[in-house]
């Protein structure tokens, strides 16, 4: 029997809607976590901050948990920092980056988090990676550049939230300059990539989001090198280290601590949604020979799936399937309602329209290993609905044209 039978992945998800195939946005946590709240909130009350004896269960559990955080790379030295999210992460570990940045020059992915992306776009420093037709960061074209030499900070993804790319970390590193900085934002690689921990050992400020991976929300992390200095956001009182002020919320951290108990389980399971995702891409593309699997000509995890089908409103389509209780999405979760197609789609070369008619796929460890064909099937009905539905139209249009006109005349 395996591990992972032994700790009964279909128990812990029980709880989840079989359809839910939206496990980038977010991912449900396993029912051991979520059982074990009470006994923390009951149990991690008091503030850490206070002298009295009475409050040293929630320092020690503090100290564990950095301390363990800190562990996580396979080489190197590093100290973890406690924050409200990965958001809040991203932006103390770029605000960090940028104290060193002096007159040198910034270099990012043009698809980041808007977490990144917000800050990046109004700064004159910021040039961007240019991307491969794969989805691979130009590496050659870098190295051309007149202001190579001047680079200070690298700013990137170790995989997209939004198309799966996993981008050639080791490689980005060997090819800039030593003294350039890298801020890694790791959010959607944590236990989804086997090589994750290598990837931080490359990197010097480290963004972990634990609710990407079945872990709890409202916590994120930070990870930066001994000899990479921290500057925070907000001033107030001296917690984490004075690089994240306010009162920590220690029950909350005692369930990140059960998680990462369970988190090897988790991962091990992980191996398995891959099959789901290729079953899936399989039957669209035979339905669909003209659909198009964005960042299909580089490696991807193994979870997601964003797919152009020429002339298919991505917003009808993403309400066919919510009408017939089937969760998936247009991409990030951060735009959604918005007028504007995603930045990471276009990035890759689709233009506005081909943007808006592309759906995200991202699969999780609730869902049946037929999920993948019985989603296709559904999607295929949905999508020559709609078809059906734009033909309609447009012949009713002419005809009306048409009409229009000849009285006119």
């Amino acid at each position: 029997m395996s591990s992972v039978e032994k700790f009964n992945i279909g128990h812990e998800f029980s709880h989840v809607d079989p359809q839910y195939c939206d496990y980038n946005s977010t991912t449900p946590l396993p029912k051991s976590i979520a059982e074990y709240a009470s006994k923390a909130y009951l149990g991690y009350w008091t503030n850490p901050s206070s002298p009295h004896s009475q409050s040293e269960q929630s320092k020690k559990l503090i100290k564990t948990i950095r301390t363990g955080l800190a562990r996580l790379p396979l080489s190197g030295s590093f100290e973890a920092t406690i924050c409200g999210s990965a958001t809040e992460a991203n932006n103390i570990a770029l605000n960090s980056a940028l104290s060193q940045l002096g007159s040198g020059v910034l270099v990012s992915s043009p698809v980041e988090h808007a977490s990144l992306n917000a800050r990046l776009g109004s700064l004159d420093s910021c040039s961007y990676f240019n991307l491969l037709p794969s989805g691979q960061i130009d590496l050659n074209e870098l190295r051309e550049r007149k202001e190579f030499g001047k680079l200070r900070v690298a700013v990137c993804q170790a995989a997209n939230n939004e198309t799966g790319v996993v981008y050639a970390i080791d490689e980005l590193r060997k090819t800039l300059p030593a003294e350039c900085r890298i801020v890694l934002d790791l959010s959607q690689g944590l236990g989804k990539l086997t090589n994750w921990r290598e990837m931080i050992a490359l990197a010097d400020y480290i963004t972990l989001s634990p609710h990407k991976f079945y872990g709890p929300k409202g916590v994120g992390i930070l990870l930066s090198r001994t000899d990479a200095p921290l500057v925070p956001l907000l001033m107030g009182g001296g917690q984490e280290n004075g690089i994240r002020p306010g009162t920590e919320n220690v029950p909350l951290l005692a369930m990140l601590l059960e998680w990462l108990k369970i988190f090897p389980y988790l991962q091990e399971a992980n191996s398995a949604v891959s099959s789901i995702r290729n079953d899936f891409e399989s039957v669209i593309l035979t339905m669909f020979p003209n659909a198009l699997v964005i960042g299909s000509g580089s490696e991807r995890l193994g979870n997601t799936s964003a797919i152009h089908v020429p002339g298919v409103d991505a917003d009808a389509l993403v309400a066919a399937l919510d009408a017939q209780g089937w969760a998936v999405s247009l991409g990030s979760a951060c735009h959604s309602g918005a007028l504007e197609p995603s930045h990471v789609y276009r990035a890759h070369g689709l233009t506005w329209d081909q943007a808006r008619e592309t759906v995200r796929f991202s699969f999780g460890l609730a869902n049946p290993p037929e999920t993948g064909r019985a989603l296709a099937q559904i999607v295929t009905h949905a999508i020559k609905r709609i078809q059906s539905i734009q033909t309609a139209d447009e012949l009713c249009n002419a005809g009306t044209n048409n009409q229009s006109t000849d009285i006119s005349v």
